[in-house]
């Protein structure tokens, strides 16, 4: 079904808050979400960023000498904003999802929302912490940890601090868990593999001995010697590739093992960064304000409906300071070189031109 099928209206009543423009449906995918919700429901609906400013508010001539209509999309967002079902709006790196390099959000809607978060959206701008890879981009745990511990304290700096142990705490039992998981996993696929490799190791040292033995002087024995060695040098041949092929296994069984110890390390190590990281911007509220703001009703209008985080949150990194000192030594040195290398270049002219 297209446009068409709901120019005259829908049955079930989904685009309340007007129907979407023909050739971008985002709005009608957000509408649908809130009609299905229960009266007390809530949702969290994966978005192109458009959606947060797309669309343009009623103009007029007394304005800006333009008679123009509010477009579909500002209408839509203004409706759903004035129906206070937006509680969070979370900005999100590009390349994060498979085949599309559009930087999304995350659109928090809750059809009850709780009497001090009633009038106001959370706004997080969580471009800046993920890992960069190729083709795609990812959210790493310590990275969601920075947008899970504002989101449950819905921006309060005090109860960010209170909540940032308790989530650091669940955060490192995780990767306990998972990494010992991982080594549990480990263990079950290779060691019924690797379970007769002590047994033949211990073998093949024996029968390796029994072959550096030299013969004995009795001829009867001789003969009994060299039959039991013929049969050594036959097992020897069958036993030799089985002990490498189940040597090889257990070193790929230990390289595993040694690869989920790390893994979980590093993410220790980085939940220890973003811990102390988090600690410092809950305790700065200016810094705070590069990374997530509540605006209200009135703000938000003040900006025509408009949610593009750049409006509200300070996303802009700070330009790098240098101290005046540093810098004239620096460009005293700079200055210096150059001379040197000018009259370099005047002193190799002039041997160039005498010869």
């Amino acid at each position: 079904m297209g446009y068409d099928d709901f120019s005259g209206g829908d049955p079930y009543g989904r685009f309340s808050f007007g129907l979407p423009p023909r050739d971008n449906g985002d709005y009608a995918w957000m509408q649908q979400v809130a009609r299905s919700l229960k009266p007390s429901g809530r949702g969290i609906i994966v978005m192109s960023q458009g959606i947060l400013f797309r669309g343009q508010p009623e103009q007029t001539e007394e304005e800006n000498g333009r008679n123009q209509k509010a477009d579909a999309e500002y209408v839509i967002r203004e409706g759903f904003i004035k129906s206070d079902l937006i509680e969070c709006v979370i900005v999100l790196p590009s390349k994060l999802f498979y085949g599309n390099s559009v930087p999304g959000c995350l659109v928090v809607l809750n059809k009850r929302k709780a009497l001090e978060r009633k009038g106001k959206i959370l706004l997080i701008w969580a471009s800046r912490h993920y890992q960069a890879t190729n083709p795609q981009n990812l959210l790493r745990r310590a990275d969601c940890l920075r947008i899970l511990v504002p989101w449950r304290a819905f921006g309060d700096l005090e109860k960010c601090r209170q909540l940032i142990p308790q989530h650091e705490q669940e955060s490192a039992a995780e990767i306990v868990g998972e990494r010992d998981a991982a080594l549990r996993d480990i263990g079950e696929a290779y060691s019924p593999l690797l379970e007769p490799l002590p047994a033949l190791r211990q073998e093949l040292a024996e029968r390796e001995a029994l072959a550096a033995k030299e013969p004995p002087a009795d001829k009867e024995r001789r003969k009994r010697f060299r039959e039991e060695k013929k049969a050594n040098a036959e097992r020897l041949k069958d036993l030799k590739p089985m002990v490498k092929a189940l040597t090889k296994l257990e070193q790929e069984a230990e390289e595993k093992r040694v690869a989920a110890r790390q893994h979980a390390e590093r993410e220790m190590t980085l939940l220890r960064e973003s811990v102390a990281d988090l600690l410092r911007i809950c305790t700065d509220p200016a810094e705070a304000q590069r990374y997530f703001v509540v605006a209200d009703r009135t703000e938000i209008e003040e900006n025509e409906f408009n949610l593009n985080l750049p409006r509200y949150v300070d996303t802009f990194e700070p330009e790098e300071k240098i101290e005046i000192a540093q810098a004239m030594a620096e460009l005293e040195s700079t200055a210096k070189d150059a001379t040197v290398s000018i009259e370099a270049l005047r002193a190799m002219l002039r041997k160039n031109g005498a010869e």
